[in-house]
């Protein structure tokens, strides 16, 4: 969809370099540096690595290490459900930590519910179950600020030109 909003020219050009890696560098000088940095991370996140190198989109790997703008160090992590997310490098144990004490609280509160439909709970117990819910919203919340670009975990298609095959990758 991004590249959709590019003149045809740069739009062919710069899906040429993220379909096939070949081209030469294409001219994005007229996106902001916020629209750069997006082509930049989707492009990775489809297993492109590229880079904005004075104002051009370049998949030269000896323009990387100068350039203006490359992709972060990223790790995809699926979600229970299947929902996928980015997550930085460096918050990678971070983000593992969360999703265990996630799946652990969600487990306590299955077993707090299923116990409450079977009886009541005395006060204590249902003083434990909100703090139990409340930890796991916290959690919750958590995982959204590491997790970044959440927003961005849709489906994404690419179509090649010469076969029209449509390839489905999610980022």
């Amino acid at each position: 969809m991004l590249v959709n909003s590019f003149p045809r020219k740069e739009a062919e050009a710069v899906q040429l370099l993220i379909e096939d890696g070949q081209g030469a560098d294409v001219d994005v000088s007229f996106l902001p540096k916020e629209k750069q940095q997006e082509l930049v991370d989707l492009a990775a996140r489809l297993g492109r690595q590229c880079c904005v190198f004075a104002g051009s989109f370049s998949t030269d790997k000896k323009k990387a290490d100068a350039a203006e703008l490359k992709a972060p160090d990223e790790v995809l992590r699926m979600l229970p459900g299947g929902k996928r997310v980015w997550v930085g490098a460096g918050k990678l144990q971070e983000f593992d930590a969360n999703e265990k004490a996630i799946a652990e609280l969600l487990a306590k509160i299955q077993a707090k519910n299923a116990e409450k439909q079977a009886r009541s709970l005395t006060e204590e117990e249902s003083a434990y179950f909100d703090k139990i819910q409340e930890d796991y919203l916290s959690a919750l919340a958590k995982r959204n600020g590491i997790a970044k670009g959440m927003e961005l975990s849709e489906s994404v298609k690419v179509y090649k030109k010469e076969s029209w095959k449509k390839l489905e990758e999610h980022y």
